[in-house]
């Protein structure tokens, strides 16, 4: 499978570099600066810029320039980014790739993308053969297309739910009200019934 770096990333400017393969399209997206003493900041910039790459990944131009394959974000970094930030990132399908890692001289190659030295934590088996988080990523999403969705959310406006509240809290109020009412019925019908001595 081949793979090239196009410079002209002219449809998303906030992409370094795009790297398309048979498959799929890596956006690239390098942060950079020091995630340590500017953590806000990188943090701030990474969500805008890779927000705006996924997006780019869905759209019709994208897939005008690119027909049939996937848009996978990648953030590059030039050092190592907080375990909570890479995490985060992750959970979104977007892979952080430190370029200031030592990569192993015996690592395995990408069977899509064909970037090689890979490290264990990044290899994956697919029934192509080992893959980049990039390319696991698009293969995942060609393989169950539904993880690609965006989930439903129910969104009630706060008017409805403080509405909904207050009738519930009232209906509520009423039941133990009537409740406390039959009660004290019942208690003086039981002492009418008891005989007196």
């Amino acid at each position: 499978m081949s793979s090239f770096a196009i410079d002209d990333a002219s449809d998303c400017p906030v992409l370094d570099a795009l790297l398309p393969n048979d498959t799929s399209v890596h956006l690239i997206v390098h942060v950079r600066g020091d995630w340590g003493a500017q953590r806000e900041a990188r943090v701030r910039e990474a969500e805008e810029r890779t927000e705006t790459a996924l997006a780019y990944a869905r759209s019709a131009a994208f897939r005008t320039r690119f027909p049939g394959r996937i848009g996978v974000v990648r953030m590059q970094t030039d050092g190592a980014v907080p375990s909570v930030v890479a995490s985060v990132f992750a959970e979104r399908g977007i892979e952080i790739e430190d370029v200031s890692a030592k990569a192993p001289e015996d690592g395995p190659r990408c069977a899509f993308c064909g970037r090689d030295k890979l490290l264990p934590e990044q290899a994956a088996m697919t029934d192509g053969g080992w893959s980049c988080p990039s390319c696991f990523r698009a293969w995942t999403l060609r393989t169950q297309p539904q993880l690609d969705t965006p989930r439903r959310r129910i969104i009630i406006p706060p008017w409805l739910l403080w509405s909904a509240l207050a009738v519930l809290g009232l209906l509520f109020l009423f039941a133990v009200g009537n409740e406390l009412r039959y009660l004290t019925h019942m208690n003086r019908i039981i002492r009418q019934h008891i005989p007196s001595q």
